[in-house]
């Protein structure tokens, strides 16, 4: 039998997934996870203790596999930006941050893992397992038009019509907890329940995202400053729709300032103003 790997993003979906072939016996050769090192501290404990729980059901743990230079030295998605002094490259709307830091650490390590270059040896192809859930036909649909030499891919979640209640239902099933979404802490793509979630529950890497992307801004794109500045409005727009408390939000505010100036960086005062006027003059009801 060829060998069945599973691309496991480290959320809902794919953890979903994997439960739902390990009920359906079906086989489960490899899984990996690429690791950007920038994901939430809720996605890096749920691989540790999702990895411990399919080690008790006899599989082997989640292989976790990072981006490499020429050196072998691990590279970072948080490292690439701030070297190239540029935003993720989602916030000028392209996708190659996936592809360099997930995609390619993956195909990196499979071409040298020894049963899949024994089955390519033969001409045949890896299986591949791929979390698309059942309204996420069509992402599969554009991936069939690629054509590729070495592995078939297969949608479980499409094929049992499984929608997100139906993956949350199974995981709760096993007693499995704090399955959120994964990706990048700084994310220019975060949604206003994500952002306000991260300053939560980590204030420290929200303020850290806001800084890493102001200094980022001092790239030589040109798009790069006002990018920035829309970054920075929506985290805060998303604050005050919160109605995180007017103290909380200034120190935030006022700390990620101090950074920008230490780091001579235009620390988009104007902008906190117009905010914090906004904040001050809505009505009680909306604070």
């Amino acid at each position: 039998m060829n060998p069945h790997i599973v691309a496991f993003g480290g959320g809902v979906d794919s953890t979903a997934m994997i439960l739902g072939l390990i009920e359906k016996n079906e086989p489960i050769d490899l899984i990996l996870f690429a690791d950007t090192g920038a994901e939430r501290p809720t996605t890096y404990e749920h691989i540790e203790n999702f990895s411990n729980y399919l080690n008790k059901l006899g599989y082997e743990p989640i292989k976790i596999v990072k981006n490499k230079n020429k050196l072998g030295e691990i590279v970072t998605l948080e490292d690439d930006c701030l070297k190239r002094k540029c935003l993720p490259s989602i916030a000028y709307g392209f996708k190659t941050c996936s592809s360099h830091f997930k995609i390619q650490p993956q195909d990196k390590f499979l071409n040298n893992w020894q049963p899949a270059k024994e089955t390519w040896a033969k001409g045949e192809k890896c299986i591949k397992y791929v979390g698309y859930d059942a309204g996420e036909q069509h992402r599969a649909d554009n991936a069939a038009k690629r054509q590729d030499p070495k592995y078939t891919n297969k949608y479980p979640l499409i094929e049992w019509q499984w929608e997100r209640e139906d993956c949350l239902d199974i995981i709760k099933r096993h007693g499995i907890t704090n399955v959120g979404k994964s990706a990048c802490f700084f994310c220019p793509s975060s949604r206003p329940k994500e952002i306000v979630d991260l300053y939560k529950k980590h204030p420290d890497l929200l303020r850290l995202a806001n800084v890493q992307n102001n200094y980022n801004s001092k790239g030589s794109n040109p798009r790069d400053s006002d990018t920035n500045l829309a970054l920075y409005l929506k985290v805060l727009s998303c604050l005050v729709q919160a109605q995180v408390e007017v103290f909380h939000l200034l120190a935030w505010m006022a700390s990620c300032a101090i950074v920008r100036i230490h780091v001579s960086m235009k620390p988009f005062l104007a902008a906190d103003i117009v905010i914090m006027c906004s904040y001050l003059s809505a009505p009680s009801s909306y604070k």
